[in-house]
């Protein structure tokens, strides 16, 4: 092999190795600077949805807190029906208990078993002892069985 052929053989080794070395570089580089991107994109996802969602049980709190105070304000059972009736713009499925055990529920379909009494959940109990509004964890519903 001639002087010249190896000289461009060397050459086109050196350009091929050094083109393989920027292009690993270049690679690198981007996957780090695409992996930084998606978890600032997550991290950024997660805060907004946490504070929606915690901006979201405030207001329901909230809301919670005036109908009770309405239905305070006016303890007759019409009254209490039509809040419960009216709440369920708001609420997937609300109801009212009083001391004596008088259920005002706005789905009418709902029929709790005889045996169930309210008062004896441990939701009733810690609200009670609060004497004001709670926020429990999901528990496992007494007639469906199902959380």
């Amino acid at each position: 092999m001639k002087f010249s052929h190896k000289i461009i053989a060397v050459s086109s080794v050196l350009l091929l190795a050094s083109t393989c070395l920027l292009s690993t570089k270049e690679f690198l580089t981007i996957e780090s600077e695409m992996n930084r991107t998606l978890d600032e994109s997550v991290t950024t996802i997660v805060s907004g949805v946490s504070h929606t969602i915690a901006l979201e049980l405030e207001n329901k709190k909230a809301l919670a807190e005036f109908i009770t105070h309405q239905a305070e304000l006016n303890p007759s059972h019409e009254n209490i029906t039509n809040i419960i009736m009216q709440q369920n713009a708001f609420f997937m499925i609300g109801g009212i208990t009083t001391e004596e055990n008088k259920l005002f529920k706005s789905d009418q379909s709902w029929i709790p078993a005889s045996s169930w009494d309210p008062r004896q959940r441990p939701w009733y109990i810690a609200a009670k002892n609060k004497n004001g509004l709670i926020i429990t964890k999901p528990y496992i519903d007494e007639q469906t069985k199902k959380p």
